[in-house]
């Protein structure tokens, strides 16, 4: 959890990993876009690609925060089956 408070408590940081995600969210679109065979600038796999990466945000910040507060590797590994299990289901 240190890292992540790490992050939190520095706006420059926090800058950072907005950029990166951003960045990631490039990425990912085109690469959806391209195997979708649609245009990368396709607004459809834009919003894949940033959904995809609010989900993984959500998990990967709230693990720790239910490791921190279980104690339990077996329940912060829950956020990211839960959110598996969502997604597969819907």
């Amino acid at each position: 959890m240190g890292l992540i408070r790490t992050v939190e408590g520095s706006e420059t940081l926090k800058a950072r990993a907005r950029a990166i995600r951003d960045e990631l969210a490039d990425v990912l679109m085109v690469a959806l876009s391209e195997g979708a065979g649609l245009d990368p600038a396709d607004p459809d796999a834009r919003l894949a690609a940033a959904l995809l990466l609010a989900t993984w945000s959500v998990a990967y910040i709230q693990a720790p925060r239910t490791f921190e507060k279980h104690r339990t590797a077996v329940r912060r590994a829950r956020p990211f089956s839960l959110s598996s299990t969502r997604a597969a289901s819907a």
